[in-house]
């Protein structure tokens, strides 16, 4: 697994998703998020940073109270998965960031993508979705 940005909260000017916009021109938010260090403050930027339908792998080990603002969480479509890993439960068990990740690459399945001049054929592929397994289609313009 590889991260493809990172950003230093410490060095961030005007806030996370500010400095996101640096790889993201118009940023909705990553897919998959990590809190690995267990404080309220890393829990509450994930909250902020994990996009529309994707989801936040929660490995940190918390030791006080955390706020998770489902109020803004829950029209966002997110999963958390959540466990504490440990050497005795990672043969038996997937890690929460496996879990996301499946969660990820579930959410971009059956997408279907055609340009504008296909919309006949996009409108088709979409009409027949038992049978093409698409459960998305994208026009690019």
């Amino acid at each position: 697994m590889v991260a493809t940005h990172t950003v230093n909260p410490d060095s961030a000017k005007g806030g996370l998703k500010e400095a996101t916009k640096e790889h993201h021109r118009e940023f909705d938010g990553f897919d998959v998020v990590i809190e690995a260090v267990g404080v309220p403050a890393t829990l509450a930027a994930c909250q902020d940073l994990v996009g529309k339908g994707g989801a936040i792998a929660n490995v940190g080990v918390h030791g006080a109270k955390v706020d998770l603002r489902l109020e803004e969480l829950w029209g966002r479509g997110i999963q958390i998965t959540m466990a504490l890993v440990d050497t005795s439960t990672l043969p038996i068990r997937p890690s929460p960031v496996d879990e996301a990740l499946r969660i990820r690459e579930a959410k971009h399945k059956g997408d279907d993508h055609s340009r504008f001049s296909e919309m006949l054929k996009a409108y088709d592929t979409f009409g027949k979705a038992r049978k093409t397994r698409a459960l998305k289609v994208n026009i690019e313009l």
